[in-house]
């Protein structure tokens, strides 16, 4: 029997490796929270901030919350009017729009507010590039504005595609993606302006949108669940059962209520949701509750030792992470050696085999994708293993649906 085998045999047996999946479930974080569902975004600590959208869709929610990892809540600033989208720029200052002022106001970390653009029509969502420079969702009139670090603004992208243009976000390469409020459509704008739909997500009325290692979350408001979709537009349902509440549990089990945002924590295990609760109608935002699921933590589910780190071949990176359907692991090798990568459940039964062969020097991708001889695999966690002549590594990999 191979090394790599021999030595996840003995972990699991031992107890190293554990024997159910890390996570998946969905929990309440804080208790109810006199405010409607506005825009999430967290700090680098791990404090979500939300945005007060007021009692409905008529929006004039006056304040932004903080809150802690722990779910403590207070007030982080106000004189707002109906409080929608926000996030970070590089240097924490928060920059929040006002649906009803047609105002963005930049929040200094020690709350200050100072008015930053005016001007703009029904704005919601936010996202800040490298350079701090905005772009924000003209809900009213279907654009997308640009918005320099001084305050310089223009319209970067208008289209019919833009039903209320409602959640943005942006990739690793520039790409924006925005999601509808009025449909379900997610609309994809290069970096050169040109737009596409790519993918359409069920429930015909989307929150908003964000980006996280190689895959979009997206709100369902209209269908109480949470969806992933791949940069390529595949769709997947990653938490909710489409009932309509606040009930906690496993991701399948769980439910939400309108759900408006969703975010991740800075070290990916957990994302953040607003929903509202006991919604009486479509048009309800508040009271609310800030949700979390638990995606199980790559960081802390258990690995081989570290010892046994492979001479002459090392992961580069794991990607997307979580995954759909599709997974790469990149190898860099150093010199010509037999190498083998294998997926195993948590019970330690080998499910794929990625490679097995002699790879030269140089970058490798292994690509798993689900559905092959094992058959299409359930969402949790699964571990990659790299063996060489020289020993055995692996890690975790997050699969969801």
């Amino acid at each position: 029997m191979p090394r790599f085998i021999n030595a996840l045999a003995l972990l699991v047996a031992t107890g190293l490796i554990a024997t159910h999946a890390h996570g998946q479930e969905v929990s309440t974080v804080t208790s109810v929270i006199d405010g409607g569902t506005g825009g999430l975004a967290v700090d680098a600590q791990g404090n979500v901030f939300m945005g007060d959208f007021g009692p409905n869709l008529s929006g004039h929610g006056t304040r932004v919350f903080k809150v802690t990892p722990e779910g403590d809540v207070s007030v982080f600033a106000s004189g707002f009017d109906g409080a929608s989208g926000n996030d970070f720029d590089s240097h924490g200052n928060l920059f929040q729009s006002n649906i009803n002022a047609g105002r963005i106001d930049k929040i200094a970390p020690d709350g200050t507010v100072t008015p930053f653009a005016s001007g703009l029509s029904a704005p919601v969502g936010i996202t800040i590039d490298d350079g701090d420079t905005l772009y924000v969702c003209n809900c009213g009139s279907g654009s997308i504005q640009k918005i320099a670090p001084d305050g310089t603004s223009s319209v970067f992208a208008t289209s019919p595609v833009f039903q209320c243009p409602n959640g943005i976000t942006r990739d690793d390469t520039g790409n924006l993606y925005v999601s509808n409020f009025n449909n379900g459509s997610l609309i994809k704008i290069t970096p050169t302006g040109s737009l596409s739909i790519l993918a359409v997500v069920p429930g015909g009325n989307n929150g908003h949108v964000v980006y996280y290692d190689g895959l979009l979350y997206v709100a369902s408001r209209g269908g109480n669940r949470i969806f992933t979709v791949t940069l390529e537009g595949a769709v997947s349902l990653l938490a909710g059962s489409g009932l309509a509440g606040n009930d906690d549990g496993p991701l399948s089990e769980a439910t939400f209520s309108l759900p408006n945002d969703v975010v991740p924590d800075p070290t990916g295990r957990y994302l953040y949701v607003n929903d509202v609760v006991d919604a009486k109608n479509p048009s309800d935002t508040a009271p609310m509750l800030l949700r979390r699921i638990d995606l199980g933590s790559p960081a802390s589910a258990p690995s081989l030792d570290e010892s046994m780190r492979v001479n002459g071949v090392r992961v580069v990176s794991v990607h997307p992470n979580p995954f759909a359907t599709t997974a790469t692991i990149s190898l860099s090798v150093d010199r010509t050696m037999p190498v083998r990568v294998t997926i195993h459940d948590v019970q330690g039964r080998e499910v794929a085999r990625v490679v097995d062969g002699v790879l030269g020097p140089g970058r490798h991708d292994a690509t798993w994708r689900d559905g092959g001889s094992a058959g299409v695999l359930p969402q949790g966690t699964f571990y990659y293993r790299v063996s060489s002549p020289e020993g055995t590594f692996g890690g975790t990999v997050q699969r969801i649906r």
